[in-house]
């Protein structure tokens, strides 16, 4: 073969290699998403001027930024980085997706105490009034998940957490949305919660009596020390209320409390999973690769969404880390 003959064919299976290695890694992006919560640190919050001037990305540009910096077209979205739930906006958000030729695969909504587990039946029947309309935004912006948080999943609680979750996974499946729950526990007991108020000023004496036959201070003060709040379900009373409640899982790597009840967890949940696994990265707390194996054993043919801490100085930079992980591992 002739010098010039061997460099076009050497340059032709160089370049062959490279498209190869494009393609494999363009095949793996498709299998990853992106949270907006790892931005959370840089979302403008609204109208008006921001809370610090490290909020300069809007939520509206999140697609674009994503798709250029990475090269990824799936996003999973908090419900509360939404500025508004208003048609135009949402109409302004599907062609923002749309130009970037990008999908929301989730949506995830956060209700506070208003939460399936809650106590109160008002608080359980907001959550689920809350749900649904969220169920009813996914369904308007082609995405295909919701997932909820389920609170503490107590005993006392957890049959009527089960009853509202089958409530919301049948409303999903006739909007073609899936109701997903994740996994919480990550072993750290939730904080305790603030102190009591400081009394107020004694009274005179004279208002003693008028004070008592009185109905106390707003609130109905008692005053004393408030009830910690409830530890997050294990994973095994999330995996009972996914086969009874008949919804989705979104397994989450890094809530386990050990090595032992990730293992555990994650090869339980899988088979349950709606299609999204969250992947945070703590390698001082376990190993990535070895849990993501443990879904590639498991046949997971669904989405990894790339988490981080909202908080990170460079978002960007915490993210594309994790990506890189994931992606040498999918």
């Amino acid at each position: 073969m002739k010098r010039r003959e061997f460099l076009v064919a050497a340059a032709g299976a160089a370049g062959l290699a490279s498209a190869s290695k494009l393609w494999a890694q363009g095949s793996k992006l498709d299998r990853v998403a992106v949270m907006s919560q790892n931005f959370d640190r840089i979302l403008k919050p609204g109208a008006g001027p921001a809370p610090d001037a490290a909020r300069t990305l809007d939520l509206l540009d999140l697609p674009q930024a994503i798709a250029d910096r990475f090269n990824v077209h799936r996003l999973e979205l908090q419900h509360a980085h939404f500025l508004s739930t208003d048609a135009a906006y949402l109409k302004d958000l599907r062609d923002r997706l749309a130009k970037a030729k990008s999908q929301i695969v989730q949506i995830n909504v956060e209700f506070q105490t208003s939460n399936v587990s809650a106590a109160g039946f008002s608080a359980r029947a907001q959550a689920i009034d809350l749900t649904k309309q969220w169920i009813d935004h996914a369904e308007s912006l082609g995405c295909p998940r919701v997932m909820v948080n389920q609170g503490s999943l107590a005993t006392d609680a957890r049959q009527n957490a089960i009853d509202a979750l089958k409530v919301l996974g049948e409303y999903g499946k006739a909007h073609k949305v899936t109701l997903t729950v994740s996994n919480r526990d990550d072993g750290v007991p939730p904080p305790p919660p603030p102190p009591p108020p400081a009394p107020p000023p004694q009274a005179p004496a004279g208002a003693a009596a008028a004070g008592a036959a009185g109905r106390g201070r707003a609130g109905g003060g008692g005053g004393g020390q408030a009830s910690p709040p409830a530890p997050p379900a294990t994973w095994q009373a999330v995996v009972d209320v996914i086969n009874a409640a008949g919804i989705a899982a979104t397994p989450d790597i890094g809530n386990f409390p050990n090595e032992t009840e990730r293992a555990a967890g994650l090869h339980a949940l899988i088979p349950l999973s709606g299609g999204i696994i969250h992947c945070p990265n703590d390698p001082a707390k376990y190993n990535l690769a070895n849990a993501i194996k443990i879904a590639k054993d498991a046949r997971y043919t669904g989405i990894y969404s790339i988490e981080t801490a909202g908080s990170a100085s460079d978002p960007f930079a915490a993210t594309r880390s994790v990506l890189d992980e994931v992606l040498k591992t999918i």
